[in-house]
């Protein structure tokens, strides 16, 4: 769905319309506040707005592990290490877990 499908003109709000463009603002689509013809502001729900900051942050997160890839040494296998190393992986997998504090 485009987020242009849900618009209202700047003059509801002026005229006593704010309640209705804030009950259009609902889950997943969010009100857009038209002026002069063009998207002037977006009206959404508080948990549309901390899910999108959430997946900004993700994202941000992403391109930082993305560049540490690209920019470390090689890639290591934890099979190649295992093997180097002489460990069994399937003893390392029926240890119990052990709590850090």
């Amino acid at each position: 769905m485009s987020v242009l499908s849900n618009t209202h003109p700047m003059s509801t709000l002026s005229r006593g319309g704010a309640s209705a463009v804030m009950e259009a603002a609902q889950d997943g689509n969010p009100a857009v506040v038209m002026k002069n013809s063009r998207p002037y502001r977006v009206v959404s729900t508080v948990a549309d707005y901390e899910h999108a900051q959430e997946l900004e942050e993700d994202v941000v997160l992403l391109a930082m592990a993305l560049h540490r890839l690209e920019s470390s040494g090689p890639i290591i296998s934890a099979k190649s290490v295992y093997e180097d190393l002489g460990i069994d992986p399937a003893e390392v997998a029926a240890m119990d877990e052990v709590e850090l504090s």
